[in-house]
C-alpha cells in the first residue's frame, strides 16, 4: 500500500521530496517488523522495485488548470437574473475542490480565494447576502485567501514565478477594488512582502 502511494505520488504537482522520504521510511520500517509479526511478504523486493525517490523534486507550477477554467466559466456566466443560482454553483465547485485529494495546500488556498471571488461577483450582480455576509465580506475573504496563498507559497514554493506574479497582481487589484466598491474592511494589512 505504501509502495502504491509512492508510485501514485511520483510526478504529481505539489508533492515534495520530504513526502517521498517519509513514505520510503515507512515501507522500510514495515519490512523490519513484518517478519516479527509472522508476515512472509517480500518487503525487500518491494523496496528494491521503487524508483529512487529521495532525489525527486517536483517542479513548481500553477494551480490545477481545469479547475481554474471551471471557476472562470461559472463566474463568466453570472447574470443578474441567475445570481442566486450562481452562488450555489460557486459553492458547489468550491466544495468539490475541497474534497479533492490531489491538490497541494497552496492550491486549496488559491481555490478558496476563487470560490470567494465567484460568490462576491454573484452578489455584486444581485445575489442576496448569505450567512457569511455581503459582497464586501466575500471580496475581502477573496483577497485574504490570495494573501495567504502567497504567504504559504513563500514557505513551500509550489507556484512558479509567473503565477506568483499573477496572484500578486490579483491581490493588488483586489486591494484597490474593495474600497472602490465601498467595502470598509482593512485591505492594506493583506500586502505580502
Amino acid at each position: 500500500m505504501v509502495r502504491d502511494a509512492i508510485l501514485a505520488a511520483l510526478n504529481q504537482p505539489g508533492v515534495v521530496e520530504e513526502q517521498f522520504v517519509v513514505m520510503r521510511d515507512r515501507l522500510q520500517r514495515a519490512s523490519e517488523i513484518g517478519p516479527d509479526l509472522g508476515c512472509d511478504g517480500n518487503y525487500e523486493g518491494l523496496i528494491a522495485s521503487l524508483p529512487e525517490t529521495d532525489a525527486i523534486a517536483v517542479a513548481a507550477g500553477i494551480p490545477n488548470e481545469e479547475i481554474q477554467r471551471r471557476f472562470a466559466s461559472v463566474k463568466g456566466e453570472i447574470t443578474a437574473e441567475e445570481a442566486d443560482d450562481a452562488v450555489a454553483a460557486c459553492r458547489a465547485l468550491g466544495t468539490e475542490v475541497l474534497q479533492s485529494v490531489r491538490l497541494d495546500a497552496v492550491e486549496y488556498t488559491y481555490f478558496d480565494a476563487m470560490t470567494e471571488d465567484c460568490i462576491a461577483s454573484a452578489m455584486v450582480h444581485g445575489a442576496k447576502p448569505d450567512e457569511v455576509g455581503d459582497a464586501c465580506v466575500h471580496h475581502h475573504l477573496y483577497a485574504m485567501n490570495l494573501s495567504m496563498t502567497l504567504m504559504m507559497d513563500k514557505e513551500v514554493r509550489f507556484l512558479d514565478e509567473n503565477f506568483q506574479k499573477y496572484v500578486s497582481h490579483e491581490l493588488e487589484t483586489a486591494m484597490r477594488q474593495g474600497p472602490e466598491m465601498g467595502c470598509t474592511q482593512d485591505y492594506a494589512v493583506l500586502k505580502v512582502e
